[in-house]
């Protein structure tokens, strides 16, 4: 019968537990409290010793206040391995929205040069059409100019338009704007306007 142990180091761990005590080495046996688990259990801390790791080193780091910090392009240089990470739909998706909705090709060439501090080192891949890129790259379609004017002289048809009231006043104080177009030559007026009260006023002065 063999039995497998598989015990995981995690580098972000300032300390690691096992119930496994063959596999520590000058174990010291004191009673350090207990842990909690997931499930709401309770187990004691029986000790602490030292874990001896052989095998061939993938990845070279610096520890600082019990944290390693380990780089993805630091690869031993006597090992052939090499190490890839690709990144979940979901990360991928977060670092598109987060870059402003940057395209993928660019963001793998951020990670490659190393140029955004906290970006993960991993492979981004589009699964899927971003609705919010495409609605942006969209263009209206182009409309013909008018040829055929419904008249045949000037002023005898008038478009106007009342806008307002504007989010900033201009100089005058003044925050509705009148526009009217003469339909055969498209000249056109515009007012200013304290009030929607005075177009009227306008108009007819206007005709």
């Amino acid at each position: 019968i063999v039995h497998i142990c598989l015990w995981i180091i995690n580098s972000e761990c300032s300390k690691h537990m096992t119930s496994n005590r063959a596999l520590l080495t000058n174990f010291v046996e004191k009673f350090l409290g207990t842990v909690r688990f997931g499930n709401h259990d309770f187990a004691v801390i029986a000790g602490y010793g030292d874990v001896v790791i052989d095998g061939a080193d993938l990845l070279t780091g610096d520890r600082s206040s019990n944290l390693y910090a380990i780089s993805l392009n630091e690869v031993a240089s006597n090992s052939s391995t090499c190490l890839l990470a690709k990144a979940s739909s979901s990360q991928s998706w977060l670092w598109h929205q987060r870059l402003s909705h940057l395209n993928f090709t660019t963001i793998n060439n951020l990670v490659k040069n190393n140029l955004v501090q906290g970006l993960p080192k991993m492979k981004f891949e589009k699964d899927h059409l971003c609705f919010a890129c495409e609605q942006g790259k969209i263009h209206r379609k182009h409309h013909k100019s008018k040829t055929d004017f419904a008249s045949n002289k000037p002023l005898y048809l008038l478009y106007m338009d009342l806008c307002g009231p504007m989010r900033i006043q201009n100089i005058n104080g003044k925050r509705y704007v009148l526009v009217v177009v003469d339909d055969y030559s498209r000249y056109t007026w515009v007012f200013f306007l304290h009030s929607n009260d005075e177009a009227s006023e306008v108009i007819i002065s206007f005709i």
